[in-house]
C-alpha cells in the first residue's frame, strides 16, 4: 500500500512517469498537482495529450499488426479461404500469448523482487495499470530504496508504454478475427434461405402435379363421347 503521508518524488523521472499516467488516462493519485497553475497546466495538458496518445497507441498497434501479419505470409504463405482464417485466429491467439508473458508475467516477477510485494499483488498490479483502471493502491517505484530508484521509474514507464502498445496489437487483432468470422457467416447461406427454397421448389412440383393431373381429367372427358 502507499504512504500517502509521504513526499511526493517530482524528479525528472516521477514526473514522466506522471505525464505518462495523465495522457494514458490510468491515473495512479500517487502524484497531482499542488499548485493552482500547475493544476490548470495538467487540465490543458490531458485535453490535449489524451487524443494524441490514444492515436499514438492506435498507429503503433496498426504497424505492428502489419507486421505480424508479413511475418505470417513469410513464413505460411498468402492462403485464401478457411485457411486465411484459422491463421488470423492462431495469429491473434500468439500475439496474445506472448504479449502475457512478456508484459505480465515476466515484469509481475520483477515488481515481485524489487518491490517486496507478492506475485500475486504484482500481478495485480500490472493488470489493473495496463488495463487504465489504476486504483493507486500499489504504484512501482514509490517504496523501492535501492541505488537505482530512476532507472527504475524510467523503466516501468517505458513497459506501461509498451504493454499498452501490445494491447492495442491486441485489439487489432481481435478486430481482424472478428471481420473474418463475420464475412465467413455472410458467406454462407443462411438456413431459414434454404428451408425457404426448399419449400419453394416442393411447392412448384405440387402445382406441376395439380395441373398434370387436371389435365389428364381434361383428356379423360373429351374421350368418354367419342367411346360412347
Amino acid at each position: 500500500m502507499i504512504d500517502r503521508s509521504a513526499d511526493p518524488i517530482w524528479d525528472i523521472p516521477g514526473s514522466i512517469f506522471f505525464a505518462l499516467t495523465v495522457v494514458t488516462t490510468i491515473g495512479y493519485g500517487h502524484l497531482s498537482p499542488g499548485t493552482s497553475g500547475g493544476q490548470l497546466f495538467c487540465c490543458a495538458y490531458a485535453l490535449f495529450g489524451i487524443p494524441l496518445c490514444l492515436l499514438v497507441l492506435f498507429r503503433i498497434g496498426k504497424k505492428l499488426s502489419e507486421i505480424a501479419e508479413k511475418l505470417e505470409v513469410r513464413i505460411f504463405g498468402r492462403g485464401g479461404g478457411g485457411q486465411s482464417g484459422v491463421r488470423r485466429y492462431l495469429r491473434s491467439a500468439v500475439v496474445f500469448s506472448l504479449g502475457v508473458i512478456v508484459f505480465l508475467v515476466v515484469p509481475s516477477a520483477v515488481f515481485r523482487r524489487l518491490e517486496g510485494w507478492s506475485y500475486g499483488s504484482a500481478l495485480y498490479f500490472s493488470v489493473v495499470s495496463l488495463s487504465t483502471i489504476g486504483f493507486g493502491d500499489l504504484v512501482a517505484g514509490i517504496s523501492y530504496a535501492g541505488s537505482y530508484g530512476a532507472l527504475y521509474r524510467i523503466m516501468a514507464t517505458v513497459w506501461l508504454f509498451l504493454g499498452l502498445s501490445w494491447l492495442s496489437v491486441v485489439i487489432n487483432c481481435a478486430q481482424d478475427s472478428l471481420q473474418t468470422m463475420v464475412r465467413h457467416f455472410n458467406e454462407k447461406p443462411p438456413l431459414s434461405g434454404v428451408k425457404r427454397k426448399i419449400g419453394g421448389q416442393r411447392e412448384e412440383e405440387a402445382d406441376l402435379n395439380d395441373s398434370r393431373k387436371v389435365k389428364d381429367a381434361d383428356n379423360n372427358i373429351e374421350k368418354r363421347p367419342d367411346d360412347e
